[in-house]
């Protein structure tokens, strides 16, 4: 790795960093105030979503421990620690609600998940094929999104504050503008592929979300 693409890389790194604490002390402070238009099911699935690629994450690393591997890394362990500790605050202030919200998006997504499974799995893919990780990341975060949303709608966005809305954006963009430097440079490839089927609808979801927020 060149000079030039070691900083570029420690940049993004940082602001991936900064991001997730700015989303997480954003929506910890927010849960003083309310807990509307939040979905459990939404924390829960992407939960699941960082320790699926903390592990892969660590895999990658250990079989080829790269700057950026190792980078990858601990930004699924940032994050996982900022959901991780919403989740136990709103165990701790009984603030956990399930609604039928909640049992139509669990339902919806697993259906998602099962399905990528099946596909995929006739085609003998096992979950490291990057395409197969784009849809399985599509299913555990853009469809709870879609019901993050309708919580919104639902609930005026009182939930959701406006930085932890412009951190997803920014923390989405980090991986995108890399993502697509590299397809012009070197063209696509099954991991460009997966990557940006996850990325892109990633973004997409998140940009619903946040018409809905600016609508309401």
């Amino acid at each position: 790795m060149t000079f030039q693409k070691r900083v570029v890389t420690d940049l993004l790194f940082g602001i991936q960093l900064s991001c997730a604490l700015t989303f997480g002390a954003s929506q910890i402070h927010k849960l003083y105030d309310t807990n509307t238009s939040v979905s459990l099911s939404w924390l829960i699935f992407w939960e699941a979503f960082l320790v699926i690629n903390m592990f892969l994450g660590f895999k990658s690393h250990r079989a080829a421990p790269t700057r950026l591997t190792k980078q990858t890394l601990w930004s699924y362990v940032a994050w996982m620690f900022v959901i991780t500790s919403y989740l136990t605050l709103l165990f701790i202030k009984e603030k956990m609600l399930w609604g039928k919200e909640e049992i139509t998006s669990t339902v919806v997504t697993l259906v998602g998940i099962f399905t990528t499974f099946i596909v995929f799995g006739l085609k003998r893919k096992s979950i490291s094929d990057p395409i197969m990780k784009g849809y399985l990341a599509l299913c555990f975060r853009s469809i709870p999104a879609l019901f993050v949303a309708y919580m919104v709608y639902k609930f005026n966005g009182a939930g959701l504050s406006g930085v932890a809305i412009a951190a997803g954006h920014v923390t989405i963009l980090t991986r995108l503008i890399p993502l697509g430097l590299s397809i012009k440079d070197a063209g696509w490839d099954k991991n460009r592929v997966g990557s940006a089927i996850s990325e892109i609808g990633n973004e997409i979801s998140w940009l619903i979300v946040t018409i809905v927020w600016l609508i309401v």
